[in-house]
């Protein structure tokens, strides 16, 4: 993890790790959001109702069992495929 993560602490000799303070752990993490997707889409996906996306979740699980591997990877990766 990088440093400003993940900090470690000699406590009697045994290293263990010491956490960010929760304020700054979302801090960072609403200022990642803010630079990936703008301050706009931030709030629009902070604002998504928790329930969408436990459904989306499921469906994409759902999906995941029913899928072929070597059929969706065969799609994928087709020889001649331009847009990789």
């Amino acid at each position: 993890m990088a440093e400003s993560f993940k900090r470690t602490a000699v406590v009697d000799e045994k290293p263990r790790l010491v956490y960010l303070p929760e304020e700054t752990g979302v801090q960072r993490g609403v200022e990642a959001l803010v630079k990936a997707l703008g301050p706009v889409e931030a709030v629009r996906f902070l604002s998504l109702p928790r329930q969408r996306l436990l459904d989306y979740v499921q469906w994409h699980r759902q999906w995941q069992t029913s899928l072929d591997q070597k059929s969706f990877f065969d799609a994928v990766f087709e020889v001649g495929n331009s847009t990789l």
